[in-house]
């Protein structure tokens, strides 16, 4: 669960938020171990303005 809604909050490099939620969503178990090692480094790093 915590997997699947990563994926919903963030931006990922080359548009692939699509592929992960499947990939999590269709193979629970496997597709979280997946995305745990090597999706969450294709996220795109936000940076926010502190005023």
């Amino acid at each position: 669960m915590y997997c699947l809604v990563d994926v919903l909050r963030h931006k990922f490099k080359n548009d692939s938020k699509t592929t992960w939620f499947l990939i999590v969503f269709f193979l629970p178990f496997l597709g979280a171990l997946r995305y745990l090692f090597t999706g969450k480094n294709r996220r795109i790093k936000s940076v926010r303005n502190v005023i």
